[in-house]
């Protein structure tokens, strides 16, 4: 039976969800509506299905991603360097006293009192393993590291996973993962993780190409064509609308 989230749980899953929407800029135009058609056409293709607009707004500063560990032994060693290569970190959470990742500095979570020195120390980190973190407190990982390093990816699937999800600035939910998982994701993963984490680089690559240069990444060709589709599709007076906002170019 899936675990039911808790009052405090749901509070800190709005709040977070919020934070996400606060640094989400909707689409301005008909530019990034086709560019944002167009990057989740491309992403299907790879294995990534894009929910909304934060993931084109976010997921191209993405650098860090946030991973349990009990759940990496999957992902071969030749993904994790190219993640690191392309100049990705990642930070692998257990809740076990010990645990260990080839290449990987292992850091114990200290008392939440002493976590100014623990998180200087881990931001320094390109590969980290942080042993001793109760998973009620993995969101307050990710909003620290959000904080001190920037945007985070966190990869999740279980109700347990929804706080530190959507405190991310970018969560990708497995395939199989809960009802309450996904709608915190802004990306939903259909294939496995190792397949994800593989074709991160290029999915970054692509977001950011559909953020910053809208037009380019659809192409003038397509951009003209899609836009004429967009049009005919609209309501007569979205069309009126339209029609004025363009003569008045």
């Amino acid at each position: 039976m899936t675990q039911e989230l808790s009052k405090e749980e749901l509070q800190i899953i709005n709040d977070g969800l919020a934070r996400r929407r606060s640094k989400t800029v909707e689409a301005q135009g008909k530019g990034q509506e086709l560019a944002l058609q167009w990057l989740t056409g491309k992403c299907v293709r790879e294995g990534y299905y894009i929910r909304d607009m934060s993931a084109m707004n976010l997921l191209p500063d993405v650098s860090l991603i946030v991973l349990k560990l009990e759940e990496s032994d999957e992902i071969p060693k030749e993904t994790l360097d190219h993640l690191w290569l392309k100049g990705v970190s990642t930070v692998f959470w257990t809740e076990a006293d010990g645990g260990k990742k080839e290449d990987c500095e292992v850091l114990q979570c200290p008392s939440e009192e002493d976590w100014t020195s623990f998180l200087t120390a881990l931001c320094t980190k390109p590969k980290a393993v942080v042993t001793n973190l109760a998973a009620k407190d993995v969101y307050k990982l990710v909003k620290e590291l959000e904080d001190k390093k920037g945007p985070v990816l966190y990869l999740g699937k279980e109700n347990k996973d929804c706080p530190a999800m959507a405190c991310a600035a970018v969560a990708i939910s497995d395939p199989d993962g809960t009802e309450a998982a996904k709608t915190c994701s802004s990306i939903i993963g259909i294939q496995d993780l190792p397949c994800t984490l593989k074709n991160f680089p290029e999915i970054r690559a692509l977001t950011k190409q559909a953020r910053d240069e809208p037009i380019k990444a659809v192409g003038c060709l397509k951009y003209y064509c899609l836009r004429m589709f967009v049009k005919r599709r609209q309501n007569p007076v979205a069309l009126q609308i339209d029609a004025a906002n363009d003569s008045s170019v």
